[in-house]
């Protein structure tokens, strides 16, 4: 079974699992519900190239849309 969305505290778990890695130099793998969430946050992500992400196309879809949005408000601000 996946991590599960909407779950009390996994969406900050999963945030603060990302921020350890990422401050620790680790690789780290992310799929399914945690590509959900970064779909919802992709900031959480943005410049870790250590990140490994596993996207089937429902998943990567969600994900460009969120990196596209995210782009967008940063060059209107």
């Amino acid at each position: 079974p996946g991590l599960g969305r909407g779950e009390k505290g996994v969406d900050e778990g999963v945030r603060e699992i990302i921020e350890r890695a990422r401050s620790a130099g680790l690789s780290l793998v992310l799929d399914a519900d945690a590509l959900f969430l970064l779909s919802q946050k992709i900031s959480v992500i943005t410049d870790y190239s250590r990140a490994v992400l596993t996207p089937n196309a429902v998943e990567f879809n969600r994900l460009i849309d969120s990196a596209l949005s995210l782009s967008l408000s940063l060059s209107l601000s």
